[in-house]
């Protein structure tokens, strides 16, 4: 019917008409036609497109009833930071499905696209290894050997992507006056991160229709780096405890050479 609004599955009005069943008559004003006339375009698609269209919906269902449980829940227990975040990534989904659902969701514009650092955790660490077990022999003696500093590094990489962040919270973060280490001397606050970090790296986990999840290793670096590196250490079994004291050192010192380190 050319007075109907609703266009192989696109719908220019805000709502879309999901109720009734197939055979019944489209219950928009001036429609006569079937209902099921607004998934006909689904007919030949091929294996590939049904499956993202399927997708996204069990990831759009998955996600409402995540926001319903945590709107259900008393506002002390609600963790208002990683709600937005669900609620952002559920908007997406649903203009996916809503105008273009055989293509993977567009992520990037909830919180723009990756790298959020300069130079990453990954490059962090190697110039770390470089600096101490590559060239100073003093350490060389007294520790690990360059290969093996590079296997430690590899253990402590896949532990930080592997590792679930901590939610962040004003009382979280305590700051050493040691290390020269206060909340001003970042750029960013750590919820910044974490939002990005919920989007690329654990959203990817919960919601198949988003495409490959980052590591955070590849993504993040300096600050991201200072912010968690006590709570990673407090929380994996990480046994190296030289090549840890050292990297704190290192981590900590805003003149540090392994910011900077190009090989």
């Amino acid at each position: 019917n050319s007075r109907c609004k609703c266009k192989a599955g696109k719908f220019t009005e805000d709502e879309c008409n999901t109720e009734g069943w197939a055979d019944i008559k489209c219950k928009r004003s001036g429609c006569n036609h079937p209902l099921s006339n607004h998934i006909r375009h689904m007919e030949y698609l091929s294996n590939i497109e049904y499956m993202a269209v399927i997708k996204l919906v069990y990831d759009i269902n998955n996600i409402k009833a995540s926001l319903e449980i945590s709107y259900s829940s008393p506002k002390f227990q609600r963790d208002i930071l990683v709600e937005s975040v669900y609620k952002s990534v559920y908007k997406v989904l649903c203009k996916t499905i809503r105008y273009d659902p055989f293509k993977a969701p567009n992520i990037d514009t909830i919180y723009g696209t990756p790298p959020f650092e300069r130079i990453n955790i990954q490059q962090i660490l190697i110039n770390f290894s470089m600096l101490y077990f590559c060239s100073n022999k003093e350490v060389l003696i007294s520790s690990y050997t360059f290969k093996q500093a590079l296997m430690v590094t590899k253990f402590l990489l896949h532990s930080f992507d592997s590792w679930r962040w901590t939610v962040p919270d004003k009382h979280l973060y305590v700051y050493d006056k040691r290390l020269c280490f206060y909340p001003e001397q970042f750029s960013k606050p750590y919820s910044y991160y974490f939002c990005r970090y919920m989007v690329y790296c654990e959203m990817p986990r919960l919601a198949h229709s988003i495409s490959s999840r980052y590591k955070a290793t590849e993504i993040f670096g300096c600050e991201v780096l200072r912010y968690t590196l006590e709570f990673l250490y407090k929380e994996i079994q990480f046994y190296y405890l030289r090549y840890m004291d050292l990297l704190k050192k290192e981590v900590y010192n805003h003149d540090s050479p392994i910011w900077t380190m190009v090989h």
